[in-house]
Protein backbone atom coordinates (compact mmCIF):
# COMPACT_ATOMS: atom_id res chain seq x y z
CA UNK A 1 0.00 0.00 0.00
CA UNK A 2 1.78 3.01 -0.80
CA UNK A 3 0.40 7.00 -0.02
CA UNK A 4 1.67 9.58 -2.46
CA UNK A 5 1.67 12.91 -1.58
CA UNK A 6 2.49 16.15 -4.18
CA UNK A 7 2.60 19.17 -4.77
CA UNK A 8 1.66 21.30 -7.63
CA UNK A 9 2.88 24.53 -9.32
CA UNK A 10 2.13 26.35 -11.61
CA UNK A 11 5.51 27.27 -14.11
CA UNK A 12 4.97 28.88 -17.54
CA UNK A 13 0.93 28.72 -17.39
CA UNK A 14 1.56 24.93 -16.73
CA UNK A 15 1.17 22.78 -13.96
CA UNK A 16 4.78 21.13 -12.54
CA UNK A 17 4.11 17.72 -9.88
CA UNK A 18 6.87 17.34 -7.56
CA UNK A 19 6.40 14.69 -5.06
CA UNK A 20 6.49 15.71 -1.17
CA UNK A 21 6.63 12.30 0.57
CA UNK A 22 5.86 8.67 -0.40
CA UNK A 23 4.83 6.27 2.38
CA UNK A 24 5.35 2.12 1.96
CA UNK A 25 3.53 -0.09 3.63
CA UNK A 26 3.97 -4.08 2.81
CA UNK A 27 0.32 -5.17 3.56
CA UNK A 28 0.62 -7.60 0.36
CA UNK A 29 -3.04 -8.71 -0.01
CA UNK A 30 -1.86 -10.89 -3.01
CA UNK A 31 -0.34 -13.77 -1.22
CA UNK A 32 -3.89 -14.65 -0.17
CA UNK A 33 -5.69 -13.27 -3.25
CA UNK A 34 -3.65 -15.14 -5.54
CA UNK A 35 -2.96 -18.35 -3.47
CA UNK A 36 -6.22 -19.01 -1.85
CA UNK A 37 -8.52 -16.36 -3.94
CA UNK A 38 -9.76 -14.75 -0.75
CA UNK A 39 -8.62 -11.98 1.31
CA UNK A 40 -7.64 -13.12 4.97
CA UNK A 41 -9.06 -11.86 7.94
CA UNK A 42 -5.12 -10.98 9.12
CA UNK A 43 -4.89 -9.34 5.93
CA UNK A 44 -8.41 -7.49 6.01
CA UNK A 45 -6.83 -6.05 9.66
CA UNK A 46 -3.73 -5.01 8.81
CA UNK A 47 -5.53 -2.83 5.47
CA UNK A 48 -8.18 -1.26 7.83
CA UNK A 49 -5.03 -0.26 10.38
CA UNK A 50 -3.26 1.01 7.11
CA UNK A 51 -6.34 2.64 5.51
CA UNK A 52 -7.56 4.62 9.31
CA UNK A 53 -3.56 5.35 9.19
CA UNK A 54 -3.42 6.94 5.57
CA UNK A 55 -6.74 9.25 6.60
CA UNK A 56 -5.16 10.89 9.88
CA UNK A 57 -1.96 11.30 7.36
CA UNK A 58 -4.31 12.97 4.96
CA UNK A 59 -6.04 14.85 7.09
CA UNK A 60 -3.09 16.20 8.96
CA UNK A 61 -1.68 17.64 5.78
CA UNK A 62 -4.38 19.61 4.52
CA UNK A 63 -4.30 17.04 1.36
CA UNK A 64 -6.92 19.01 -1.16
CA UNK A 65 -8.01 15.23 -3.10
CA UNK A 66 -7.36 12.25 -2.96
CA UNK A 67 -8.41 8.93 -4.05
CA UNK A 68 -7.69 5.61 -3.25
CA UNK A 69 -7.55 2.71 -5.99
CA UNK A 70 -6.98 -1.23 -5.58
CA UNK A 71 -5.34 -3.10 -8.60
CA UNK A 72 -5.25 -7.32 -9.29
CA UNK A 73 -4.98 -8.48 -5.48
CA UNK A 74 -8.74 -7.07 -4.43
CA UNK A 75 -10.20 -7.22 -8.32
CA UNK A 76 -9.51 -11.17 -7.93
CA UNK A 77 -10.17 -12.04 -4.41
CA UNK A 78 -13.20 -13.45 -4.09
CA UNK A 79 -14.20 -11.20 -1.58
CA UNK A 80 -12.92 -8.38 -2.82
CA UNK A 81 -15.91 -6.03 -2.06
CA UNK A 82 -17.06 -7.56 1.21
CA UNK A 83 -13.01 -6.21 2.18
CA UNK A 84 -13.63 -2.86 0.74
CA UNK A 85 -17.07 -2.47 2.61
CA UNK A 86 -15.11 -3.17 5.75
CA UNK A 87 -12.32 -0.45 5.27
CA UNK A 88 -15.27 2.50 4.65
CA UNK A 89 -17.24 0.83 7.54
CA UNK A 90 -14.00 1.12 9.83
CA UNK A 91 -11.89 4.00 8.15
CA UNK A 92 -14.29 6.25 6.06
CA UNK A 93 -11.63 5.88 3.28
CA UNK A 94 -13.63 4.66 -0.33
CA UNK A 95 -12.12 2.03 -2.51
CA UNK A 96 -12.34 1.96 -5.61
CA UNK A 97 -11.47 -1.34 -7.44
CA UNK A 98 -10.22 -0.60 -10.92
CA UNK A 99 -10.12 -2.88 -13.84
CA UNK A 100 -6.76 -3.47 -15.73
CA UNK A 101 -7.78 -1.20 -18.58
CA UNK A 102 -8.85 1.54 -15.97
CA UNK A 103 -5.02 0.83 -14.43
CA UNK A 104 -3.77 1.09 -17.86
CA UNK A 105 -5.36 4.46 -18.68
CA UNK A 106 -4.38 5.90 -15.66
CA UNK A 107 -0.74 5.12 -15.97
CA UNK A 108 -0.96 6.20 -19.56
CA UNK A 109 -1.98 9.52 -18.53
CA UNK A 110 1.49 11.05 -17.07
CA UNK A 111 2.13 11.51 -20.83
CA UNK A 112 5.64 10.51 -20.40
CA UNK A 113 5.98 10.03 -23.98
CA UNK A 114 5.76 13.53 -24.66
CA UNK A 115 8.54 14.27 -22.32
CA UNK A 116 10.75 11.99 -24.33
CA UNK A 117 13.21 12.98 -27.20
CA UNK A 118 11.81 11.42 -29.69
CA UNK A 119 8.06 11.47 -29.06
CA UNK A 120 7.61 10.11 -32.67
CA UNK A 121 8.79 6.81 -32.49
CA UNK A 122 7.72 3.56 -31.31
CA UNK A 123 7.17 2.89 -26.96
CA UNK A 124 5.55 0.29 -25.23
CA UNK A 125 4.78 1.38 -21.89
CA UNK A 126 5.33 -1.65 -19.15
CA UNK A 127 4.24 -1.90 -15.68
CA UNK A 128 4.43 -4.51 -14.01
CA UNK A 129 2.85 -5.36 -10.40
CA UNK A 130 2.09 -8.25 -8.22
CA UNK A 131 -0.96 -9.54 -9.58
CA UNK A 132 -1.01 -8.02 -13.41
CA UNK A 133 1.42 -6.68 -16.28
CA UNK A 134 -0.04 -3.44 -18.30
CA UNK A 135 1.32 -2.76 -21.39
CA UNK A 136 0.25 0.34 -23.67
CA UNK A 137 1.93 0.21 -27.08
CA UNK A 138 2.28 4.40 -28.99
CA UNK A 139 3.14 5.16 -32.39
CA UNK A 140 3.65 8.60 -33.55
CA UNK A 141 3.10 9.98 -30.27
CA UNK A 142 -0.83 8.16 -30.19
CA UNK A 143 -1.80 5.14 -28.15
CA UNK A 144 -2.39 2.11 -30.56
CA UNK A 145 -3.27 -0.04 -28.00
CA UNK A 146 -2.89 -0.64 -24.12
CA UNK A 147 -4.14 -4.67 -22.57
CA UNK A 148 -3.68 -5.77 -19.16
CA UNK A 149 -2.35 -9.54 -18.42
CA UNK A 150 -2.59 -11.51 -15.34
CA UNK A 151 0.91 -11.77 -15.39
CA UNK A 152 2.57 -10.27 -11.74
CA UNK A 153 5.36 -10.92 -9.51
CA UNK A 154 3.68 -12.63 -7.16
CA UNK A 155 1.85 -14.78 -9.36
CA UNK A 156 5.42 -16.04 -11.27
CA UNK A 157 6.79 -16.97 -7.69
CA UNK A 158 3.67 -19.19 -6.99
CA UNK A 159 3.88 -20.77 -10.65
CA UNK A 160 0.08 -19.49 -10.99
CA UNK A 161 0.54 -17.73 -14.61
CA UNK A 162 -0.81 -19.44 -17.64
CA UNK A 163 0.60 -20.75 -20.21
CA UNK A 164 -2.36 -19.32 -22.46
CA UNK A 165 -1.86 -15.71 -21.08
CA UNK A 166 1.59 -15.65 -22.01
CA UNK A 167 0.82 -16.99 -25.72
CA UNK A 168 -1.75 -13.95 -25.33
CA UNK A 169 1.24 -11.56 -24.53
CA UNK A 170 3.97 -12.71 -26.86
CA UNK A 171 1.60 -12.69 -29.53
CA UNK A 172 0.61 -9.33 -29.30
CA UNK A 173 4.04 -8.22 -29.00
CA UNK A 174 5.68 -9.91 -32.26
CA UNK A 175 2.25 -8.04 -33.77
CA UNK A 176 3.48 -4.55 -33.10
CA UNK A 177 7.68 -6.08 -33.59
CA UNK A 178 6.86 -7.03 -37.49
CA UNK A 179 3.78 -4.33 -37.75
CA UNK A 180 5.97 -1.05 -36.69
CA UNK A 181 9.69 -2.38 -36.61
CA UNK A 182 11.71 -0.70 -33.66
CA UNK A 183 10.06 -0.34 -30.44
CA UNK A 184 11.59 1.57 -27.26
CA UNK A 185 10.36 0.64 -23.89
CA UNK A 186 9.04 2.88 -20.82
CA UNK A 187 9.28 1.24 -17.44
CA UNK A 188 7.38 2.16 -14.37
CA UNK A 189 7.13 0.45 -11.52
CA UNK A 190 8.92 -0.17 -7.60
CA UNK A 191 10.61 -3.12 -9.51
CA UNK A 192 12.08 -1.49 -12.52
CA UNK A 193 12.82 1.63 -10.68
CA UNK A 194 15.15 -0.26 -8.26
CA UNK A 195 16.54 -2.70 -10.98
CA UNK A 196 17.73 0.71 -12.98
CA UNK A 197 19.08 2.41 -9.87
CA UNK A 198 20.82 -1.13 -8.99
CA UNK A 199 22.14 -1.84 -12.30
CA UNK A 200 21.11 0.99 -14.92
CA UNK A 201 22.16 4.13 -16.52
CA UNK A 202 21.56 6.43 -14.24
CA UNK A 203 22.74 9.50 -16.32
CA UNK A 204 20.80 8.48 -19.25
CA UNK A 205 18.01 7.02 -17.23
CA UNK A 206 17.65 3.82 -18.89
CA UNK A 207 18.23 0.20 -18.55
CA UNK A 208 19.62 -2.43 -21.65
CA UNK A 209 18.25 -5.67 -21.83
CA UNK A 210 21.73 -6.83 -21.27
CA UNK A 211 21.66 -4.70 -18.06
CA UNK A 212 18.70 -6.31 -17.32
CA UNK A 213 20.17 -9.90 -18.09
CA UNK A 214 22.98 -9.03 -15.10
CA UNK A 215 20.85 -7.64 -13.10
CA UNK A 216 18.95 -11.27 -13.10
CA UNK A 217 22.14 -13.35 -13.23
CA UNK A 218 23.39 -11.46 -10.22
CA UNK A 219 19.71 -11.23 -8.03
CA UNK A 220 19.05 -15.12 -8.81
CA UNK A 221 22.46 -15.94 -7.01
CA UNK A 222 22.04 -14.30 -4.12
CA UNK A 223 19.86 -15.28 -1.19
CA UNK A 224 16.89 -13.04 -0.35
CA UNK A 225 18.79 -12.39 2.77
CA UNK A 226 21.77 -11.15 0.83
CA UNK A 227 20.06 -9.01 -1.31
CA UNK A 228 18.55 -7.53 1.79
CA UNK A 229 21.92 -7.03 3.78
CA UNK A 230 24.20 -6.44 0.41
CA UNK A 231 22.02 -4.17 -1.23
CA UNK A 232 19.69 -2.86 1.15
CA UNK A 233 16.41 -4.27 -0.38
CA UNK A 234 13.32 -4.49 1.54
CA UNK A 235 11.94 -7.59 2.35
CA UNK A 236 8.60 -7.20 0.25
CA UNK A 237 10.83 -6.00 -2.80
CA UNK A 238 13.60 -9.09 -2.20
CA UNK A 239 11.57 -11.61 -3.61
CA UNK A 240 9.89 -10.66 -6.25
CA UNK A 241 12.53 -8.63 -7.81
CA UNK A 242 13.90 -11.44 -10.07
CA UNK A 243 10.56 -12.60 -11.48
CA UNK A 244 10.47 -8.61 -12.27
CA UNK A 245 13.66 -9.06 -13.95
CA UNK A 246 12.47 -12.20 -16.34
CA UNK A 247 9.12 -10.43 -16.79
CA UNK A 248 10.77 -7.44 -18.50
CA UNK A 249 13.20 -9.72 -20.78
CA UNK A 250 10.51 -11.74 -21.83
CA UNK A 251 8.67 -8.77 -22.89
CA UNK A 252 12.11 -6.83 -24.04
CA UNK A 253 12.78 -10.01 -26.09
CA UNK A 254 9.33 -10.46 -27.92
CA UNK A 255 9.00 -7.05 -28.68
CA UNK A 256 12.83 -6.41 -30.11
CA UNK A 257 13.43 -3.59 -27.28
CA UNK A 258 16.75 -3.14 -26.75
CA UNK A 259 16.47 -0.51 -23.84
CA UNK A 260 14.05 1.16 -21.44
CA UNK A 261 13.79 4.27 -20.20
CA UNK A 262 12.57 4.59 -16.50
CA UNK A 263 11.17 8.01 -15.57
CA UNK A 264 10.60 6.81 -12.14
CA UNK A 265 6.52 7.46 -12.21
CA UNK A 266 3.77 5.11 -12.36
CA UNK A 267 -0.14 4.44 -11.33
CA UNK A 268 -0.16 6.99 -7.83
CA UNK A 269 1.38 10.18 -10.08
CA UNK A 270 -1.31 9.06 -12.81
CA UNK A 271 -4.10 9.18 -10.02
CA UNK A 272 -2.35 12.64 -8.39
CA UNK A 273 -2.68 14.03 -12.15
CA UNK A 274 -5.75 13.14 -12.81
CA UNK A 275 -7.12 14.85 -9.51
CA UNK A 276 -5.41 17.81 -10.26
CA UNK A 277 -7.32 18.20 -13.36
CA UNK A 278 -10.24 17.67 -11.78
CA UNK A 279 -9.51 19.93 -9.09
CA UNK A 280 -8.82 23.13 -11.99
CA UNK A 281 -12.18 21.67 -13.73
CA UNK A 282 -14.10 22.77 -10.11
CA UNK A 283 -12.41 25.77 -9.88
CA UNK A 284 -13.44 26.81 -13.02
CA UNK A 285 -17.00 26.10 -12.46
CA UNK A 286 -16.67 28.34 -9.39
CA UNK A 287 -15.31 30.88 -11.34
CA UNK A 288 -17.98 30.93 -14.04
Amino acid sequence: MRLLFMNVYIVNGSPVYKKDFLIRVPVRLGEDAFMDNKISKRKADKLVKTMIAFKNLIEVNDALDYRVCATAALREAANGKEVVEEVYKKSGIKIEIIDGDNEASVINSNDVISELEDPDKNYLYIDVGGGSTEVSFFSEGKLIKSHSFSIGTLKMLNDQVAENVWIELREMLKEFKDTYGNIYGIGSGGNINKIHKLYGNAKGKFITLDMIKYAHDTLSGMTISDRIKELGLRHDRADVIVPATEIHMLIMRWAGIKKIFVPKIGLSDGIIKNLYEQYVKKQLKVVV
